[in-house]
């Protein structure tokens, strides 16, 4: 149900039975603009066990969401029902996993937060990659699930945004280190603990998150429950347990690259494109996304939503990690935080034309370490990895891994693509010497090895000495921006799309 007005005016259907969307809040009265007659048989809504003839809209004062949603049904309502949430906690519909509801965030919350302002060595804009990475025609199919380990269960609490951003930052850890990497969605939730997609990211950004398993020996495994007390302000994190996992998060997001508002979804709201998803993930890039759910979610089959029109319903935010084409038909493939009981393992393929007239927003991430905000001045033939630490530069111009081994490509690709650790293909670099003012760089396909002089774009590396920066493909490029206390983040530039 969507959340129309302030919180002490709701507009709430009787029972729970029908759509919200063309309801309106003006002067604390409802516009009643969605009476439908019921045809045939009266009704159940909801679940209070009575009929209607209709569904009326009526306004109430309360905090929070009392009713919720249902399917208004043939004779007697079903025999269990969503659970009812604290008092202050906005959940706009609920989706039946298996015998479990989870509860589906309010869209409005989800929207685009401000991109990043990244500088590249130029002083230009971090998008014109053309230079530092090759060009190439979008893959026939990506798959990326091997960057991640086993799907997670986010339970009845409505904490999407916090699992679909640890699926971004443990995507692109993978994709650069030999692990699979594990974060607590839980440590980044006690940051920030509502749906607003906005203070997801900047909580991501405002210092490392902490491993699962550091989280859980620290007393702070994922508990949905507590996850939603904290929601409603119930509860609040223990500050001093929050501080302890911030002193031992290793990864963090260094900055956002929002995709370009290029289309239109089902409400006429510009949004990205299809094909510009299709092109990040090409790229190699995990993407996510917030979107509109509707019912066929709940059961997917063959692991495959079926279509449905503008849903206006419901927001998730999940993680795009590939794509397809079946029967002339292109299909995305998500990645949800619901268990893997739900469609094909906890991965859900839903087409194009599904995706487009219910997104929302859509965005790739940057990791950096959280311990190294300065590039490193390395040895001579090495250069600094992901994790802040100097590694030797391999034959084939890639950094060693952390156990410090020099790897082969782990996979074939096409022309144009290289595979990273994970062994997905991604976009080749383009291989070649370059020096510019202050700086000088060397590629191979499957990365980039910057030397930084002294003073140049934020390096205190010393008088004489370079501060050395590897950035594998997809990225190739260098880049720097400031974070919110001001302080120069070195990190691998994204691209513009």
């Amino acid at each position: 149900m969507r959340i129309l007005g302030g919180v002490l005016g709701v507009c709430l259907l009787v029972a729970g039975c029908g759509d919200s969307k063309n309801n309106n809040m003006g002067g604390g009265t409802c516009i009643d603009e969605c009476r439908r007659t019921m045809s045939a048989a009266a009704k159940v809504c909801g679940t209070d066990g009575q009929t209607y003839d209709e569904c009326t809209w009526q306004c109430m004062p309360m905090t929070g969401i009392k009713v919720y949603p249902g399917e208004c049904v043939n004779g007697m309502p079903p025999a269990d029902s969503p659970p009812q949430p604290a008092d202050g906690v906005d959940i706009c519909d609920w989706v039946k996993v298996g015998s479990e509801w989870v509860a589906v965030e309010c869209a409005s919350k989800l929207a685009n937060p401000s991109d990043d302002a990244e500088v590249t060595l130029d002083g230009q804009p971090a998008n014109g990659m053309s230079g530092m990475q090759m060009s190439t025609t979008p893959a026939g199919e990506v798959d990326h699930r091997a960057r991640f380990g086993a799907i997670k269960n986010q339970g009845s609490a409505g904490t999407c945004t916090a699992f679909a951003a640890i699926a971004a930052l443990e995507g692109s850890v993978r994709s650069q280190l030999l692990s699979i990497v594990n974060l607590s969605e839980m440590h980044l939730w006690s940051r920030y603990h509502t749906g607003q997609v906005d203070a997801c990211v900047n909580a991501s950004k405002a210092g490392g998150v902490a491993t699962a398993a550091e989280a859980m020996a620290a007393g702070m495994p994922y508990d949905d429950a507590l996850a939603a007390q904290w929601d409603s302000m119930m509860a609040t994190p223990n500050a001093s347990l929050v501080q302890q996992l911030d002193g031992v998060g290793k990864y963090q997001v260094a900055s956002l690259d929002v995709l370009q508002n290029t289309a239109m979804n089902g409400n006429n709201e510009t949004v990205p494109s299809v094909d510009t998803i299709k092109t990040a993930l090409s790229d190699g890039r995990d993407v996510w996304i917030a979107m509109f759910t509707s019912d066929e979610w709940n059961n997917p089959q063959n692991g495959v939503i079926a279509d449905y029109e503008f849903s206006g319903k419901g927001g998730h935010a999940v993680t795009l990690v590939g794509y397809r084409t079946m029967g002339g038909t292109v299909q995305f493939l998500m990645r949800n935080s619901w268990g893997n009981t739900w469609a094909d393992g906890g991965y859900a393929w839903i087409s194009a034309t599904t995706l487009q007239k219910n997104l929302v927003a859509a965005f790739t991430v940057n990791v950096k370490s959280a311990a190294q905000n300065t590039a490193a001045s390395c040895p001579m033939g090495q250069a600094m990895d992901l994790g802040g630490t100097c590694r030797q530069i391999c034959g084939d111009g890639a950094v060693a891994d952390e156990n410090d081994m020099c790897r082969p490509q782990a996979a074939t690709c096409a022309a144009g693509q290289v595979a990273d650790a994970s062994g997905s293909c991604v976009t080749a670099c383009m291989a070649g010497d370059m020096t510019g003012t202050g700086y000088k760089v060397s590629c191979t396909e499957r990365g980039c090895t910057w030397n930084v002089d002294d003073g140049t774009m934020g390096c205190a590396a010393g008088p004489g000495k370079t501060c050395d920066k590897f950035c594998p493909a997809p990225s190739c490029q260098v880049t720097t921006r400031k974070n919110e206390l001001g302080q120069t983040i070195w990190t691998c530039a994204g691209r513009d799309l």
